[in-house]
């Protein structure tokens, strides 16, 4: 009899254990995602829904920690049981957008996106990454939208505001475009790709003082932006400076061996400069590498 008293009372312990337990580990969970220490929040919240798979918050909080654990298929499954239980939940239609567009699926992603939207008008972050899926799509009148939407709730939000400039900038909206880059730079003087994007628009305005001016400054603020310094030598190439045009060109080479555009204007800088056999040999390698208009160039001056 004492025995069985004995074993009666273990598994009543058990049982409020347990029960205890479930509550515990949604609090620990809870707890551990408001801290952002998302190692914690799945390992307390992939236990909780082990034992309770009914609550939609959880399986929320367990995706957004498997996601920016980059566990992105668990965390995609956890955002779809969020969603089954609970279809208005405009959070969960965004965090799975977000996965479905790096996973490439970009028409899903404008799905999720369109619903947490339709649910959240105003949702800044639904916009946000909704205008990039769109630019993704070159669907750029949409992400212009999107992003013009995002910048007029947060005109301080530099990050819309710099795509919406690259959205604009490809619809030719030039004067719209250099509006969101000059925003930019006027709230962050030190956005080396503010000053990049707004360089490459210079120049497109034939503007190459000012292009050339913009790419210095970006590569004084990232020297890593390669594209900045042949954008520069181009700027130099239209404006007759040729020594700096083929000084830029050469740090093009280095970082990037087989580009054959900054072969071939090097060829032609050293052909503006007199020098010839330097010419030559640069545009040998240019039509090597593809860049077949250098062989014309060849014909007529390499002889």
């Amino acid at each position: 009899m004492r025995r069985l008293s004995i074993i009666f009372f273990v598994v009543l312990t058990s049982l409020i254990s347990n029960g205890q337990s479930k509550k515990e580990l949604l609090r620990l969970g809870s707890e551990a995602y408001t801290q952002q220490d998302f190692t914690k929040t799945s390992e307390h919240l992939g236990k909780y829904i082990q034992k309770d798979d009914g609550n939609p918050e959880a399986f929320f909080m367990f995706g957004v920690a498997l996601s920016r654990m980059n566990q992105r298929n668990e965390a995609l499954t956890s955002f779809t049981k969020a969603l089954n239980l609970r279809t208005d939940y405009h959070q969960a239609y965004k965090e799975r957008g977000k996965l479905m567009a790096i996973a490439g699926n970009l028409t899903a992603a404008l799905s999720d996106f369109d619903a947490a939207i339709a649910l959240q008008p105003n949702y800044i972050d639904a916009h946000f990454n909704r205008g990039q899926t769109h630019l993704g799509m070159k669907n750029y009148r949409a992400a212009a939208q999107d992003f013009g939407f995002v910048a007029s709730l947060n005109p301080a939000d530099i990050e819309a505001q710099l795509q919406h400039g690259k959205s604009l900038f490809f619809l030719s909206d030039h004067q719209g475009a250099m509006r969101a880059y000059n925003k930019v730079i006027e709230l962050d003087s030190e956005h080396a790709l503010a000053y990049k994007e707004r360089g490459k628009l210079k120049a497109i305005l034939g503007d190459y003082y000012g292009s050339n001016r913009d790419f210095t400054k970006a590569i004084d603020r990232d020297d890593s932006f390669t594209d900045a310094y042949f954008n520069r030598a181009m700027s130099s190439f239209n404006l007759n400076e040729f020594e700096e045009c083929i000084s830029d060109l050469n740090k093009v080479i280095e970082r990037s061996p087989e580009d054959a555009e900054a072969f071939y204007f090097k060829g032609q800088s050293h052909f503006k400069l007199g020098q010839k056999p330097e010419a030559c040999r640069a545009l040998s390698q240019a039509g090597e590498m593809g860049k077949f208009e250098a062989y014309d160039l060849i014909k007529n001056y390499c002889k």
